[in-house]
């Protein structure tokens, strides 16, 4: 699961994650330093130490919402450079049997960052 979390081929639901207090007391909760991606990082977190399974029932409806907490420009980037600095080590290691993770990896986190710099027209153009 932290290849997909790492890459973004999963995007896990907090509101769909069921544990034990006990897994959440020790990895001392949610990292509150992160605006967004909590959940992911505190996912990682976890699969190093314990495992996770499934309830085929769905016990759950995921309904939208008007709120919008996302980051945008360069407080995104600087989250994508946060979050990828932590887990560096995580990223090397799936590299070492997955040639080319770390460049997939880079891409899928830093096209959304590019594509909030659009959208918000704050791109700049550098010559050098």
């Amino acid at each position: 699961m932290t290849k997909e979390i790492l890459s973004l081929e999963y995007t896990p639901y907090t509101s769909s994650i069921m544990l034990k207090r006990e897994c959440y007391e020790d990895l001392n909760g949610f990292d509150e330093r992160y605006n967004r991606h909590q959940d992911y990082e505190f996912l990682l977190r976890f699969f190093k130490k314990f495992r996770i399974g499934v309830v085929k029932e769905p016990l759950l409806e995921i309904r939208g919402n008007d709120i919008d907490n996302k980051l945008y420009g360069r407080q995104l980037e600087e989250l994508k450079d946060n979050f990828l600095e932590q887990f560096k080590e995580e990223i090397q290691e799936i590299e070492l049997n997955e040639k080319n993770f770390y460049k997939k990896v880079l891409a899928r986190h830093y096209s959304v960052v590019f594509v909030t710099y659009l959208k918000k027209n704050q791109l700049v153009m550098l010559c050098v």
